[in-house]
C-alpha cells in the first residue's frame, strides 16, 4: 500500500510536466527504502537531533559513534532501490556547544569521511557548510555528470589499497582520470602508504597526482604514495594522465 501511495505521488508530479521533477522522500528514523523507489532522493538523519544527547559527546565523535559502515548500508543507503541517499546533518544551533560545532571543520569532516566513502550526498545545513561545499567543488570540477564516470566503493576496490587497513578508499574513475577518497575513521592519526594498481586502467599507465583541496603535488614512486590522514578525516586525491 505504501508503495502504491508513492507511485501515485510520482504520477501526480509527472502529469502535465514539461520537465522531470526531483522528488525527495524524508524518511529519517525509518526504514522504508523498499517502497520509496518512485522517489529520486531519500533524506535521512533528523533522528540524530532527538535520539541522542550531543552535549555529552566530544565534537567530531558523534557521527563516528553513530555512522558505522554497517549502519550506513542498513539505514542510509538506498541505491539498490534507485534512490540517491542524502544525509541531513544535525549540529543544530540549539545551544552554544552546537553553534561551536557548526563553526568547526572537524565535526563536519567526521561525517563527510563516511558519506564520501559511500557516495552519500549531504544537505549543507546544521553543519560547517563550507566544508561540504569544498567537496562539491572538487566533484564538480572532476565531472560528476560525464557519461563515462563510474564509482567504485571501498568494499569493491582492489586497485588502490592502503597498507594501513583502517584507511578505507573509494574512488571515481573516468577516461584518463581518477578521484580517490581515502578516509581515516579512527581516533588516531594515520601515516600510511597506498599502492596503485593500474593494470585495469589501459589509459592510465602514467599519472600525476594532486591533493584535490590543497592542489599540492603528491610524489608518486614505484606505484606508491605516502599519505597522512588526521583522525576522523579524509583526503581527496586526483590522478591525471600525464
Amino acid at each position: 500500500a505504501n508503495r502504491d501511495v508513492m507511485k501515485r505521488i510520482c504520477t501526480v508530479f509527472l502529469e502535465g510536466k514539461k520537465s522531470l521533477p526531483n522528488i525527495m522522500a524524508h524518511m529519517s528514523g525509518t526504514l522504508p527504502m523498499a517502497y520509496l523507489g518512485f522517489a529520486d532522493v531519500m533524506l535521512n538523519g533528523e533522528q540524530f537531533n532527538v535520539s541522542y544527547d550531543h552535549n555529552v559527546i566530544p565534537p567530531g565523535d558523534f557521527y563516528a559513534a553513530n555512522l558505522t559502515p554497517e549502519k550506513i548500508l542498513a539505514e542510509f543507503y538506498g541505491k539498490q532501490y534507485g534512490l540517491v541517499p542524502m544525509l541531513l546533518p544535525e549540529f543544530r544551533h540549539d545551544n552554544a556547544e552546537m553553534k561551536k560545532r557548526c563553526s568547526l571543520a572537524e565535526p563536519t569532516r567526521s561525517f563527510l569521511a563516511r558519506t564520501l566513502l559511500h557516495e552519500i550526498e549531504v544537505w549543507p545545513i546544521w553543519c560547517n557548510a563550507n566544508e561540504v561545499l569544498k567537496t562539491w567543488d572538487v566533484k564538480s570540477a572532476f565531472g560528476m555528470a560525464d557519461a563515462d564516470i563510474a564509482f567504485v566503493p571501498f568494499w569493491s576496490n582492489t586497485s588502490f589499497c592502503a597498507i594501513e587497513k583502517d584507511v578505507l578508499i573509494s574512488y571515481y574513475r573516468k577516461s584518463g582520470r581518477i578521484l580517490l577518497i581515502a578516509a581515516n575513521c579512527t581516533d588516531r592519526s594515520i601515516a600510511t602508504e597506498v599502492t596503485f594498481d593500474f593494470s585495469s586502467f589501459t589509459d592510465m599507465n602514467a599519472v600525476t597526482l594532486i591533493d584535490a583541496m590543497s592542489h599540492g603535488a603528491i610524489p608518486f614512486k614505484n606505484s606508491r604514495i605516502s599519505l597522512e590522514i588526521a583522525p576522523q578525516n579524509f583526503r581527496m586525491i586526483i590522478g591525471n594522465t600525464r
